[in-house]
């Protein structure tokens, strides 16, 4: 039997981003596997190239989830998700 292919994403609530990330979230280059309640983001598309398309808020967590769990394949960020104090917050 072969080796199963695991994806490890870190959840975070989408109160890390802005109500204008999120209304972009879909013309940026590195999304994928979005919903209403939840957006996927792989960092290792975010991390391979430096994008002035990707908003502030956006970029500063991709980095901060990266130094945090730097095996961790990407970020779920779900409406119900855990809000992290060292992250800032948006209310919206």
């Amino acid at each position: 039997m072969s080796e199963l292919e695991r994806e490890i994403y870190i959840v975070l609530s989408t109160a890390h981003l802005t109500q204008r990330t999120i209304q972009s979230i879909d013309s940026l280059p590195i999304t994928q596997d979005n919903t209403e309640a939840r957006i996927r983001i792989p960092m290792l598309d975010y991390l391979a190239s430096a994008n002035p398309k990707i908003p502030a808020d956006l970029s500063h967590v991709i980095a901060w989830t990266h130094a945090a769990a730097p095996d961790a394949y990407g970020i779920m960020f779900d409406r119900d998700g855990p809000v992290i104090d060292a992250l800032p917050t948006f209310a919206w």
